[in-house]
């Protein structure tokens, strides 16, 4: 009787421990996209110290979420990751809304060389580009 108990109890409980899968996916994704913040935070410090280092992106939206993953994680499987921006003045505290299961939020910071212009500022757009990193389910 324990033996057939015991039988039941591992083949309810087992698949619960041994599909970790969804959450190696996920915590993936994040440390992706924490490793692209550190390498904004790190190109940050590069531009303001001058560095001939310093990438200065002047572009924006998806170009620019696809520019800080070629310069700052050229090694990122492009076949594996894709990116998309999330418009740059839509307020911080609602970038992440909506990120889907192997969803991570990152940014990029623009123009740290050449200063956007008036009508851009004008307009509310942020300097920080937020960015949708993504893993696709056959990576």
């Amino acid at each position: 009787m324990v033996i057939v108990l015991l039988g039941l109890l591992a083949a309810l409980a087992l698949p619960r421990f041994v599909d970790l899968s969804a959450e190696a996916e996920r915590a993936m994704v994040q440390a992706q996209a924490a490793a692209l913040i550190s390498n904004d935070t790190i190109n940050v410090a590069a531009c303001k110290a001058g560095s001939a280092a310093c990438v200065d992106i002047t572009v924006s939206g998806t170009a620019a979420c696809q520019l800080a993953m070629a310069s700052f994680l050229p090694e990122l499987d492009l076949q594996t990751y894709s990116v998309q921006n999330i418009p740059s003045n839509t307020p911080p505290e609602q970038w992440s809304d909506g990120l889907g299961e192997n969803e991570a939020l990152f940014w990029v910071t623009r123009y740290l060389v050449t200063p956007p212009s008036e009508s851009w500022l004008a307009q509310g757009w942020n300097v920080r580009q937020p960015c949708v990193l993504s893993r696709s389910n056959n990576g």
